[in-house]
């Protein structure tokens, strides 16, 4: 049996996805295999990694959906759905710590509460990641056991059943009105100028060329190693780049990557990243790095446009310098 935590044997490598837009969830779907919850309720245990389980999400036969939390309070889904309120019960934390939940067995609780039998069991950690680094440690996995549970609920009481963030996410989108920008400037002198679409054209002013206009144009804040790794990438400078590409992605819900080749694609300004993808055929990636439509001194820009020629779709791509100066358009 796998106990993600336990202390007296070995523990398989769990399968992890993310779960919220901020935590890691362990999924635990083999039958026999099991979820000891003193990792969630006893302070000594050694846990996987060092994070403790603050809850759990698990999925019986009949097709419910529970999520027991640290403070041992169990949400019954389908209970939920049918009352349309909250059914939840609160457990002694002190007889949960002794349990453990287990595929192909029911969960039997105090006062003679059973479930039918485990299908899934997903427990989620408490250390919180930013969102660069939860999908590359996920690897773009996400489990969607929470929004389904969230779903069952009634929609006035859904809501508080999410994160923080998720709900800060739903009222404020801080890219959903930004000033302007008529232009913006980089270290070697270049100018974009935007147009009514939302659209970049760039004079190099070092040599006065008048650049075609780019469909879609963002910034990100590129280390010295990363602006490399750009580069190298879309020149293909040696054998590890031979077949690499740099997109900018737009990740959906679930984490599904959405390729965006024109800035009127994009959905959610703030879930763009520039990804560089080594081989696509089999996704391998070195780089993913938050990115923005806005630009900020400081940042890269980096730009791309498509065309079609003889039959065929061209695109061509540009990281440009740090951006040194901005002008906006008059209110």
């Amino acid at each position: 049996m796998v106990e993600p935590g336990a202390t007296e044997q070995a523990v398989k490598k769990p399968v992890i996805f993310s779960i919220d837009e901020h935590h890691l969830g362990h999924e635990i779907r083999n039958p026999n295999d099991s979820f000891a919850l003193a990792n969630m309720f006893s302070q000594d245990a050694k846990l996987l990694g060092g994070d403790r389980f603050t809850k759990v999400y698990f999925r019986t036969e009949s097709e419910n959906i529970y999520m027991l939390n640290s403070k041992g309070r169990l949400l019954n889904g389908n209970e939920s759905k049918r009352s349309g309120k909250i059914v939840s019960e609160d457990l002694d934390v002190k007889e949960l710590e002794k349990q453990k939940l287990t595929i192909g067995v029911p969960f039997e609780y105090e006062g003679g509460g059973h479930t039918t039998r485990i299908t899934e069991i997903v427990p989620v950690t408490d250390r919180k990641y930013d969102s660069d680094s939860l999908y590359r440690i996920t690897e773009g996995r996400h489990h969607s056991i929470r929004e389904e549970l969230i779903k069952m609920l009634p929609q006035e009481k859904a809501v508080e059943q999410q994160s923080p963030s998720s709900q800060e996410a739903v009222v404020r989108n801080p890219e959903s009105n930004p000033r302007r920008v008529k232009t913006f400037k980089t270290a070697q002198g270049s100018i974009y100028t935007y147009d009514q679409d939302g659209k970049t054209t760039r004079f190099k002013t070092a040599t006065g060329e008048q650049q075609k206009r780019q469909d879609i144009t963002v910034f990100a804040n590129l280390t010295p190693d990363e602006e490399q790794e750009v580069l190298h990438a879309y020149q293909h400078v040696d054998d590890k780049y031979k077949n690499s590409k740099v997109y900018i992605v737009e990740r959906q819900k679930g984490n599904v990557p959405k390729f965006l080749f024109d800035i009127k694609d994009i959905k959610d300004p703030n879930e763009i990243c520039l990804v560089v993808i080594l081989d696509k055929n089999t996704g391998a990636y070195s780089l993913v790095k938050k990115a923005s439509v806005t630009p900020t001194v400081g940042s890269n820009a980096f730009d791309m446009r498509q065309w079609n020629e003889d039959g065929q779709t061209l695109r061509e791509r540009h990281l440009g310098n740090k951006v040194v100066d901005i002008q906006y358009e008059n209110k």
